[in-house]
């Protein structure tokens, strides 16, 4: 028995969904992980009348129709034949389905945030057509192309690679890149000097070639202002609007008016650490929404 014929044969019980099984054994159900608590030989041969499902997915409960005369005392944990225990067993999860949509909400919300990047003077602004960039973008990858080694090829997902490919179609990896995607999610990602890869004609490159820039401070001053472009598959994130549209404000040392390296690296540091608490957090919340619910877990009737 698989989850697709259980999606085509079952029916609307309230807020549950009932499949009749037939000749289906417990046994049968176990192997297919529908019924997860150990049976003895004789509980595997039983064939229950049907199986109930609860609202977030996966058989929970099995239901028999016995005589008295047939019933006997021995108790299996995975039958529930109490209705009002599910009753209750519904309503808890009624309320867990409510906590994780406002779960989800939350969730959206921090996914859009923009955290506010605040350059105080003195600061210079650099367009990324400044001969202080090198800008770049790749070529068209065929599938034929991809080799089971080599060096790791991005595309317009600039955070996982594409693929391998035998080798790169770039030069020059003594400094850091900053990669964008074209064509899809516009994100930024860094790879360190001295990690070759390759780029698809989806994928561009950008390398600060001044010494007095941080590359990670660019870096981190593109990512978090992305939002503000509206780069998508219509405005595309194309070498020609980046270099006409896209901008770094770079501190400044208030002194001698030049670029202050120990300023830059106090902002990457801060938006580095905003980052990484976003991302821990987005995972915590993307856990609570994938997990799943035991129906044991609410046999003892504890609230939530």
């Amino acid at each position: 028995m698989s989850e697709d014929l259980v999606a085509r044969q079952a029916r609307t019980l309230g807020r549950f969904g009932y499949l009749s099984l037939g000749s289906t054994t417990l046994a049968q159900l176990r192997r297919s992980k529908f019924v997860r608590t150990k049976l003895n030989v004789e509980e595997e041969r039983r064939k229950p009348d049907g199986v109930v499902f609860l609202p977030l997915g996966g058989i929970k409960a099995v239901i028999e129709t016995k005589q008295p005369k047939e019933l006997t005392s021995r108790h299996i944990p995975s039958v529930i034949t109490d209705y009002p225990l599910m009753a209750r067993l519904g309503e808890k999860l009624r309320k867990l389905e409510l906590a994780q949509k406002d779960v989800r909400s939350t969730r959206e919300a921090l996914e859009r945030a923009e955290f506010a990047v605040e350059v105080a003077d003195p600061y210079l602004t650099l367009s990324l057509d400044d001969a202080a960039f090198d800008l770049s973008i790749g070529k068209r990858v065929l599938v034929s192309e991809h080799s089971d080694t080599g060096v790791p090829v991005y595309s317009a997902n600039v955070i996982v690679p594409f693929g391998k490919v035998a080798a790169s179609n770039l030069e020059n990896f003594d400094r850091p890149s900053l990669l964008w995607g074209i064509d899809g999610n516009f994100d930024w990602n860094f790879i360190p000097a001295g990690h070759p890869f390759a780029t698809t004609d989806h994928c561009g490159r950008l390398q600060v070639l001044r010494d007095d820039l941080l590359p990670e401070y660019v870096f981190w001053y593109l990512k978090l202002t992305r939002a503000r472009y509206g780069f998508d598959r219509t405005f595309r994130s194309s070498l020609g609007n980046m270099k006409a549209e896209v901008s770094v404000q770079v501190p400044l040392d208030s002194g001698t008016g030049q670029p202050s390296l120990s300023r830059q690296r106090a902002f990457a540091e801060g938006f580095k650490s905003r980052e990484a608490s976003r991302t821990l957090s987005l995972r915590a919340l993307e856990d609570v929404l994938s997990s799943r619910i035991s129906v044991e877990a609410w046999m003892s009737d504890q609230p939530i």
